[in-house]
């Protein structure tokens, strides 16, 4: 009855095979919202085998010799690429509360005319002072860069910005990693080797997580990551609860990511030592080792921490720019509003960018630098009658705008260039890229001696204006709370 030009032979398969690709077929093509529960958990469970006997660089590499067994690839460098999450934009905008009618943790005191000062369970200065034993890779592998991540930690989640630390320099066998914590008006902001670390986190296991990592380049693919070299959890609660404080640690690192355990970074130290106890205690030495110092903040550098958020992690040698920035929006959102529940837009191009550049290290040098000049350009008049170091001055609204006046005339500029790449932790060419972009700003600014003369060069190119780059909002995505935690994923 049917014509045979309508008819198809189609080849024999296995009953079998056809059956599970029906099956697959069927799982892909299924909405989840109705499919049964056993079927959605087997392509769960599908894509996690697939993600588990996936090869990747580390394997490679490891496989190779190129690399000792502990080295992973950087889990904080990761963390902080994906988004906003675990930077510094995300922790510097004020809060809004969990009724959304206040903010959390922004008060402003009309009786002193400032910022109401918060202090927190923890606030600590913490000092990087030495790695040692750190295996390097074998030959083949180049390595680029060194530095060390830092967070807040309590062993399953992230409780803070992820901060970072560059080595100043590394002896022959470059095994061993020294940091500085010498002040300069022309020094690099990202090598200080000193931060401090605030929270009111009710946490036990609450700590500071340290990451080694190195951005390679392998000579025979030219492939470029970041690897790192040993991590560790340094607790900041003593037995009894108390806040660690004024002590030095000599920590030994472990190997994996930190949601690994018993994880060496060499094993092969390990199989050196022997039942002989002198060779036993050699070995010991040879373990990787971090020393860290933690103490008490200063007076003054208390007192500027206490304008800052109750959860942060930043540089002691930025502390006045973060305080001044906090200062000036207890200004603007709670001094000087007419109708403090208004949610209108409020043009401010400072207040808006600053967050946004604060985690860059290239511009926050700029930053510093620019306004350690302006300082020595300010009038007695103006100055404290006993001036001490870096004590703040006196005429606090004129230093404010002052601060801002130096931002806008050139980290802003900088910040609006076509040919600025975005900062991306642990790329070697975009940050030498950025680096080169804002030294032919800078120069251009020196010739001319003028911002407005640097803007309107045809040197330049600037991103289209965007509303969005002078419009601050304060229920935008990092003003509302956010549970900002993160586990292994």
């Amino acid at each position: 009855m049917v014509p045979s030009t309508y008819l198809k032979k189609l080849p024999e398969e296995p009953e079998q095979a056809s059956a599970g690709e029906e099956e697959m077929s069927g799982e892909d093509e299924v909405d989840h919202s109705t499919a049964p529960r056993t079927k959605r958990g087997r392509k769960l469970w599908r894509g996690l085998k697939q993600a588990l006997n996936e090869t990747t660089v580390s394997d490679v590499l490891h496989a190779l010799g190129a690399v000792p067994s502990g080295f992973r690839l950087s889990t904080l460098c990761r963390k902080f690429n994906e988004g906003y999450m675990f930077r510094l934009i995300n922790f510097l905008f004020p809060k809004l509360s969990h009724s959304n009618l206040t903010y959390k943790d922004l008060l402003f005191d009309p009786a002193l005319n400032k910022i109401c000062l918060r202090q927190t369970k923890i606030d600590r200065v913490v000092t990087i002072v030495s790695c040692q034993q750190i295996p390097p890779p074998s030959a083949g592998i180049d390595v680029l860069d060194r530095h060390v991540r830092v967070c807040l930690f309590d062993g399953i989640h992230i409780l803070s910005n992820i901060h970072s630390v560059a080595v100043a320099s590394v002896d022959k066998t470059q095994r061993a990693w020294t940091f500085t914590t010498k002040l300069g008006d022309l020094m690099d902001p990202g090598s200080h080797a000193e931060f401090f670390v605030r929270s009111n986190a009710n946490v036990d296991n609450i700590g500071i997580l340290f990451e080694l990592g190195i951005s390679y380049l392998r000579s025979s693919t030219q492939e470029k990551g970041e690897f790192s070299c040993g991590w560790v959890h340094l607790p900041l609660l003593d037995e009894t609860g108390n806040v660690v404080t004024n002590r030095s640690f000599d920590l030994q690192l472990h190997g994996g990511t930190p949601y690994e355990k018993d994880v060496e970074v060499d094993p092969s130290i390990s199989r050196r030592a022997t039942s002989n106890s002198l060779v036993a205690l050699i070995s010991g030495n040879k373990q990787p080792r971090l020393a860290v110092k933690i103490s008490e903040p200063k007076k003054l550098q208390k007192d500027l921490m206490d304008t800052l958020p109750d959860t942060l992690v930043g540089n002691t040698c930025l502390l006045q720019l973060y305080a001044y920035y906090r200062q000036c929006l207890a200004d603007v959102l709670l001094r000087d509003k007419l109708d403090l529940n208004s949610t209108e837009l409020i043009h401010s191009p400072f207040l808006k960018t600053f967050p946004a550049v604060a985690d860059c290290p290239d511009l926050m040098k700029i930053l510093r630098t620019a306004w350690l000049e302006k300082l020595q350009e300010v009038k007695r008049a103006d100055k404290p009658l006993f001036s001490i170091g870096s004590n703040p001055l006196r005429d606090e609204e004129y230093m404010k705008k002052l601060f801002k006046d130096v931002f806008m005339e050139t980290v802003y500029s900088i910040s609006s260039l076509a040919t600025l790449p975005d900062y991306t932790m642990g790329d070697v060419d975009i940050l030498k890229l950025r680096q080169e972009q804002i030294n032919r700003f800078m120069e251009k600014k020196r010739a001319t001696r003028t911002t407005l003369a640097a803007l309107l060069s045809e040197d330049f190119v600037y991103e289209p204006f965007n509303m969005e780059e002078v419009a601050f909002t304060v229920i935008g995505p990092y003003c509302l709370m956010k549970q900002q935690v993160a586990t292994e994923n």
